[in-house]
């Protein structure tokens, strides 16, 4: 199975979340950053959620992707705007951990949780309110 990345919107708390699913590798990692970017491009919300509960076991993206897309330009671009990462235990949490580290100076208000209750909880919103983005 490939991977895929859906996006869907709390419109009371102005959140974005990307949920993506299936196994992801170096080149898939990379292109949900663009991907990511460009959607958010189209209005930059109060906060976003990149939510990877949904990856298989077995995905296989390396340190140095991980590296490299952590110094790209935030797909969302105002730093003071808070970003969260839901990332199973294991391997993928400590990617997201490293990614959060290596953006320090890009993203100051990335968090790393490993429920969608708790990035919920951080942003003030419930985890029922999101809705489906029209395409």
């Amino acid at each position: 199975m490939t991977s895929r990345c859906e996006f869907d919107r709390h419109p009371a708390g102005d959140v974005v979340r990307a949920r993506v699913i299936g196994r992801v590798t170096d080149e898939a990692l990379r292109q949900y950053h663009v991907l990511v970017t460009q959607f958010l491009d189209r209005g930059q919300p109060r906060a976003f959620i990149l939510d990877l509960s949904g990856v298989e076991r077995g995905s296989d993206v390396s340190i140095a992707t991980v590296r490299e897309v952590a110094a790209m330009p935030p797909a969302l671009r105002d730093p003071s705007r808070p970003r969260v990462i839901v990332a199973p235990p294991g391997v993928p949490f400590g990617l997201a951990r490293m990614y959060q580290t290596l953006s320090d100076r890009t993203r100051p208000l990335l968090e790393v949780v490993g429920t969608m209750a708790a990035a919920c909880a951080m942003l003030g919103i419930t985890e029922d309110g999101f809705e489906p983005v029209p395409e």
